[in-house]
């Protein structure tokens, strides 16, 4: 039986690492066959929606701190809202170390030392995790509607299957046994029944919904400031970002997702515009992230020093 799991484990292992090179092959690739494109590049950006875009970006990132924070308190972490968001930004930095472990491992540190218990902030985490990677495939899924991509019949079988399906996936029963096996994976110790609602879990993939909207707003705006676009691809562009950023998040053994996200992104941007103009905004749109992750580890660096 151990022998047929570590096979099976092997499998599964190997499978990430061929989904993943295969992104980053897809990405070379498209970047061999339009280099000829991207060298005569006309570069007529709109400054003010690039300006923009990073204003809202960072105002995504204080989104991101403060659903991190209410999941928290929801675990029995108290501790002052700034202080949350200001440790959820440090920890940004930590996401280049493959596996996330910087990531993971500041926020622990940190929320020790104002009192927090370990395990509620792993845990914590965890339900982040799931949250982000959950809300961001549904609003893929609606995304597919408002490109016409599903028809209408479709769409209604698509969202009996779902619907039932995301209920079930936040239900406290769901939620206490995949958090137990998350922190096996991570070799910690299986916790008690955690003390989660119902409700609490549907506010909190609302939130992260919404988190989302925001989040594909400030793409929209950084797409427009390269390629002009219509307000009526708004959506489709969303769930173009919700699920690159996801499949990049998945993929925890390569550093932030580089090369995957971007792979992923220029293959389903592919569909609205021309390859060159995808992969310009692919890789402007790493810069973009980068940038925003360094202004957020500057600011809250000064923050934490003050908080500690």
């Amino acid at each position: 039986m151990g022998i047929r799991h570590r096979w099976i484990s092997n499998l599964f292992s190997l499978g990430r690492v061929v989904f993943v090179l295969t992104a980053i092959t897809f990405l070379v690739v498209s970047l061999y066959r339009s280099w000829s494109d991207l060298l005569t590049y006309e570069w007529n950006l709109d400054y003010l929606s690039l300006m923009a875009s990073m204003a809202l970006l960072l105002g995504v990132y204080l989104l991101g701190g403060l659903g991190w924070s209410l999941t928290l308190r929801l675990l029995g972490g108290r501790l002052r809202l700034g202080s949350m968001v200001s440790i959820w930004m440090l920890s940004l930095i930590g996401k280049y170390i493959p596996g996330s472990v910087g990531q993971i491992m500041s926020r622990i540190y940190l929320c020790e030392k104002k009192g927090v218990a370990k395990s509620a902030t792993l845990i914590s985490i965890v339900l982040e995790m799931g949250l982000v990677v959950v809300s961001g495939e549904v609003v893929f899924l609606a995304s597919l509607f408002f490109g016409g991509m599903i028809n209408l019949t479709s769409r209604i079988w698509v969202y009996l299957l779902v619907i039932p399906l995301g209920l079930v996936l936040l239900h406290p029963t769901f939620l206490n046994w995949s958090v137990n096996f998350a922190l096996r994976k991570l070799k910690k110790g299986p916790v008690e029944t955690l003390n989660l609602r119902y409700k609490n879990m549907v506010a909190l993939l609302a939130f992260y919904l919404f988190f989302w909207m925001v989040y594909g707003v400030a793409f929209y705006l950084l797409n427009n400031a390269v390629h002009p676009v219509s307000i009526r691809e708004l959506p489709t562009l969303t769930g173009i970002f919700a699920m690159s950023f996801v499949i990049g998040f998945l993929s925890i053994f390569v550093p932030a997702g580089l090369g995957v996200r971007e792979g992923v992104m220029v293959l389903l941007l592919s569909f609205y515009m021309p390859s060159s103009t995808a992969i310009v905004i692919s890789l402007l749109s790493r810069v973009w992230s980068v940038l925003a992750d360094t202004l957020c580890f500057i600011l809250s660096s000064a923050l934490v020093y003050y908080i500690f």
